[in-house]
């Protein structure tokens, strides 16, 4: 039941995180060249003008797939965890969940990456690149070693694509 409101939290907060996503995009797209800057009305009208309400789902499959797979393992792991490694652990049980999540979502961030970067491909500026799927998209920023950008706490690292 938590997993579901979860993702149904997610389903209804997508597009505004992705308008989030493209405003971003447009100041750094402004760093790179002459672009044009929306507020946030006109990004929205841009969206549905130019890719229709799909639009407003562009890299969600990734991030979907990502969340789906952090759920299974958290909820196993810490299940497994709290009862079978730490069965007489009363103060390490309560925290162990915590944890657990931390280590799964460094897995899984590759997914949020490639969600991030599929959601301006569609978007028509210099920094976007066209990609046709998510997979495609993954294959790209593996190439580039640039599925871990912005996952470390310090010495982040962002590979120019």
């Amino acid at each position: 039941e938590h997993s579901l409101c979860r993702f149904a939290a997610l389903f209804a907060a997508y597009p505004f995180i992705l308008v989030g996503v493209r405003q971003v995009a447009v100041i750094i797209d402004m760093e790179t060249g002459p672009a044009v800057k929306l507020n946030i009305l006109q990004t929205i009208a841009d969206i549905f003008k130019n890719e229709g309400v799909k639009g407003f789902y562009g890299g969600f499959s990734s991030l979907f797939i990502g969340e789906l797979i952090t759920q299974v393992l958290v909820a196993s792991l810490t299940y497994g965890a709290s009862n079978f490694l730490l069965k007489n652990m009363d103060t390490l049980r309560e925290n162990v969940s915590a944890g657990i999540s931390l280590m799964v979502s460094s897995l899984t961030y590759k997914f949020n990456v490639v969600s991030t970067v599929k959601s301006v491909s569609t978007a028509k500026m210099t920094c976007s690149v066209p990609f046709s799927s998510s997979v495609d998209c993954y294959s790209f920023l593996k190439r580039k070693n640039a599925l871990g950008r912005g996952s470390r706490l310090f010495f982040r690292f962002a590979e120019e694509l």
